[in-house]
């Protein structure tokens, strides 16, 4: 059961009981991996921080009370959306990413100009859990056609991270095989 400061934080969060998991006498390594199997995100009674003492850890072991970006992203890692492939015809590059709504996606990625680009269209998505975890391993396969560009955007430079040069048969492979992993 958490302590009140952590229901407080929890609550304050709007992080559901349901995905934390009591670490209290467990290593990292072991509550990382029952964390894992049974899906939570959010570990309570962890040994605490080194810089203010707080209890309350990613599953990766990042104190979630310290930097609560931390706790967005392992959110969006974990819940289920799109991984979809979009294509900009004039440059023939790709651009692989997971979207809750892969079409309004292209869309704002067409209104920003994303890559230098207004051309993007959607060409493939599949519906998958764990979508931010699959984004990361389709970038890492394809890590080697991973194509360098920025933009500006509100009058800074942005590096695109996910846009790639390579076949569409690679791309849709090194897809399909990723979100087929359970």
């Amino acid at each position: 059961m958490p302590t009140k400061t952590e229901t407080s934080f929890l609550n304050h969060q709007k992080i559901p009981l349901r995905l934390t998991f009591n670490v209290k006498g467990l290593s990292k390594k072991e509550y990382q991996k029952q964390m894992r199997k049974i899906g939570a995100v959010i570990a309570i009674g962890a040994p605490p921080c080194k810089a203010y003492g707080h209890t309350i850890r990613t599953r990766a072991g990042h104190c979630a009370q310290c930097d609560t970006s931390r706790i967005a992203y392992m959110l969006r890692n974990d819940n289920p959306a799109y991984i979809y492939v979009g294509l900009s015809p004039s440059y023939q590059l790709h651009k692989i990413g997971s979207s809750t709504s892969p079409v309004n996606r292209i869309k704002t990625l067409n209104g920003l100009g994303y890559a230098n680009t207004s051309d993007w269209k959607l060409i493939h998505k599949v519906k998958v859990n764990r979508a931010g975890e699959k984004e990361l391993m389709i970038h890492q396969l394809l890590g080697s056609y991973r194509y360098e560009i920025s933009y500006k955007r509100d009058g800074e430079h942005v590096n695109c991270r996910e846009i790639f040069n390579a076949s569409l048969d690679l791309i849709m492979d090194t897809v399909n095989y990723i979100c087929r992993i359970k």
